[in-house]
This record gives C-alpha cells, structure tokens and sequence, in this order.
C-alpha cells in the first residue's frame, strides 16, 4: 500500500542526525584523530583504536542517508528547479562571505584561484556532494517518473541489480566497477534516489517498529566495524580497493536503509516536532560553514590532541566538539534564513521560474 503525502517529522530529524554524522567524519578525519590513533597503535588494536574507529564507522554511513531522504522527499513533492537555484545562492553566500571576511582578516591568505572557486562552486567542485546532488537534481523529473510508473515488482529488480553490482561486486572485486567514484559522484547518489523513493511509496519490512530497524542499523555497525578491527589485528588479509568502510559497501547502505526505516517510524512529541522543524531547514548549511575552503584548512590536525584524553574523556570531546560546531553554524545560518527570507528570496525565485517556465 502507498503512503500518505502528510509531513514525517522523523525525517526530518534523520536529516539532523545525518549531518551530525557528518561533522563527526570530519571532527574524526580532518581533525587528526583517526591519523594519531593509527600512529599510536602501530599496527594493533588498542582501547583508543578501538573507540574511534567505531566511532567512524557508525557515522559513515551519513552521506547514504542525506541521499535516501532525497528521494524519500523527492518522490512525493513538485519538483522546482529553483530550488537548486535557492540552494546555490545559499552555498555562494557563504563561499563568497566567508573568503571575503578571510581576505579582509588576514590580508593575503586568498589566492585568485579561490576567488574563482568561490564564485564558481558548483563548476569548480568547492563542495562535491552540492556538485553530485546538482547533478542528480538534473535527473530527478526522469527518476520520479520511473519510480511512478514501473511496477513494483520491476524497481525491486532493479534495486537488486544495483546493489549487486554497484555495492556487492566492487567489495568482492576490489575494484569500483561502474565508476561511481566510491559514492562521491550523481550516480551513486541517484540509485540511493531510487530506493529512498521505493520506500516513500511501498515501505520496507512494515509491521517492524523503529526499535528494529535501529536495532539493525546497530548491527551493520559492530559487523563492519568488527571486519575492520579483524583486518588491523591480522586476522583477515589486507585488500585494495573499496572496503566495507565506504559508501557504496553493502553494510553501510543498508545501516543508511535501517536507519531511515527507524526514523520513519518514529512517533514524536508535539515540542520535539516543533524544534525539528526549526531547525532542519538550516542542515545542510552547517555542511556548506564548516568545509568552507578557509575554514576547512583551520580544523586540519585541530582535534589530534584528544587521543592524549582517557578513552571516555576522549569519546566526550569529540562528541561536545561536534555538537559545538552544529550549534554554531546553525547559529550563523539562522541569520542567513532571515536574511533570505527579508529578501523574499524563495518567492523571487519561484516567481522567475514561473516566467520561463510557465
């Protein structure tokens, strides 16, 4: 049976939760905690190997999730193109904004080539989920209506056939088949598309309750996070190519499926739905500060020293680090939304886009 069209506010805290993920891959990564561990553990499994590694790994699967609720959303609403043009004038305003405030703070820290990339983030791929998600935006008329029309029976064909072959087949093969670029690319992005819109329209293990799904998300985790541990302990071979650890793995769209399935099934109170609400909106905004070009070469190696913390001190800073770095770029977004919103910036759009396109 189809679902009903009435807002699920559960998806959007999915979207909350994901960026939170986000900014933890990037506290983890760019922050210098993985790098330090790696070195400290010299090749075994150690506490703080072990705490931040699995730390990573439930978080991987963010960027899978942000691309399901597209087509979660997607498949259910009218599709505008201004509203990848609002979407581009939100990243320009930061991208622009903030390399200006750079060039006036420290006087020489913006090369010309910045300038360009800033002007120019789309083409020049200053962000390459905004780059893959334009791309994907391209093809979503051509996606709903694939979704619309082929019987079920024939898109759970297809799904199968792209997790074979786009999720199963590079891990077993070691190599990334199709070009999808590992996830960083529109393809990967328009197959999650498809199922987040197969799950919108017929749903997925109906008759299970949120415990469950977030119960299997949980497991897809520890099974991944246990490989890893197993491959740094010696206990499996060390392979090239696409692991277990990245986006196209199956475990790791499946934890990105389980988790949307949990959300989904969420029943929230009125408060709750109130505050997500506010504050969905501003999601992708805290992804567009935070990876800024400027700000990006600050947090490199910034958080390295919490490895030197306990192991729950350790699990505690990164945890504030990155509910901090939320708060504060959805604190600066929230200027930003009036801004746009005193500017009538949505309805302008919407206004030209009727122009041209009556």
């Amino acid at each position: 049976m189809e679902k009903t069209e009435s807002r699920n506010y559960g998806i959007d805290a999915m979207r909350i939760c994901s960026m939170l993920m986000v900014v933890q891959l990037h506290v983890l990564l760019r922050g210098g905690i993985l790098d330090i561990t790696d070195v400290l553990s010299r090749g075994g499994l150690t506490e703080k190997y072990m705490l931040a590694w699995f730390l990573e790994t439930a978080a991987i699967c963010a960027v899978n999730c942000y691309a399901l609720i597209s087509g979660y959303v997607g498949v259910g609403s009218k599709y505008r193109l201004s509203n990848l043009a609002e979407l581009w004038l939100r990243v320009v305003f930061y991208t622009v904004g903030i390399t200006t405030l750079f060039s006036i703070f420290q006087p020489g820290s913006v090369e010309t080539r910045m300038w360009i990339k800033a002007f120019f983030p789309l083409c020049t791929k200053y962000y390459w989920y905004f780059t893959a998600y334009a791309g994907l935006f391209l093809f979503i008329p051509i996606l709903n209506i694939a979704i619309e029309r082929l019987e079920k029976r024939q898109i759970q064909l297809l799904i199968a056939g792209f997790v074979v072959f786009f999720s199963c087949a590079p891990i077993l093969f070691g190599r990334d088949i199709f070009g999808t670029g590992s996830g960083y690319s529109a393809w990967w992005l328009m197959i999650l598309y498809i199922m987040g819109g197969y799950i919108r329209k017929y749903g997925l293990f109906q008759g299970r309750g949120p415990g469950w799904m977030f119960a299997g998300y949980f497991g897809m985790v520890v099974l991944t996070w246990a490989v890893k541990m197993a491959l740094q302990a010696g206990l499996l071979p060390q392979r090239e190519g696409p692991s277990l650890l990245s986006y196209i793995s199956p475990t790791m769209l499946a934890a990105g499926v389980f988790l949307l399935l949990g959300f989904e099934r969420l029943k929230l109170p009125k408060t709750a739905c109130k505050v997500i609400r506010f504050l969905s909106p501003m999601a992708f905004s805290v992804y567009v500060i935070h990876v800024e070009n400027q700000i990006w070469k600050y947090l490199d190696k910034r958080f390295a020293a919490y490895v030197f913390l306990p192991p729950l001190k350790e699990a505690a800073a990164i945890v504030g680090t990155v509910l901090a770095i939320y708060v504060i770029c959805t604190a600066i977004d929230y200027f930003r939304e009036k801004l746009f919103a005193a500017l009538k910036v949505r309805q302008r759009l919407r206004a030209w886009e009727e122009r041209l396109l009556p």
